[in-house]
């Protein structure tokens, strides 16, 4: 029993953690690039992108304010999810001018609530 209350408080404190960096960045967890301009970028630049925004946003001074969460370990996460990125940004911005810079940014987060540690 105490096992599956330590596991259950861990969930619950990987919960709160992902929550606090999904919510606790919004600026931050940005990929400051509009369609038109992702679209125009070559695989190799697409990648450059996805690295500088995950860079940004764990070693920013907004993800340093939070020392629960691991940064090393969530960028890894991210980083192991690039090409993921990339394919669902390409996705998103194959459907034209219906896909704004809100949407790529939506993504970038729904990736960063995934890996945060």
């Amino acid at each position: 029993m105490g096992k599956e209350v330590t596991s259950g408080t861990r969930s619950a404190t990987s919960v709160c953690v992902a929550l606090a960096l999904a919510l606790a960045f919004p600026a931050a967890a940005q990929v400051h690039l509009e369609c038109s301009s992702w679209r125009r970028l070559s695989q190799d630049q697409k990648l450059q992108t996805i690295d500088r925004t995950i860079e940004d946003l764990i070693s920013g001074s907004r993800g340093r304010e939070y020392t629960s969460i691991n940064r090393t370990e969530t960028g890894r996460c991210l980083e192991s999810h690039r090409n993921r990125m990339v394919d669902d940004f390409d996705e998103l911005c194959s459907r034209g001018t219906r896909a704004d810079l809100q949407a790529l940014d939506r993504t970038f987060r729904s990736y960063v609530w995934s890996c945060a540690r």
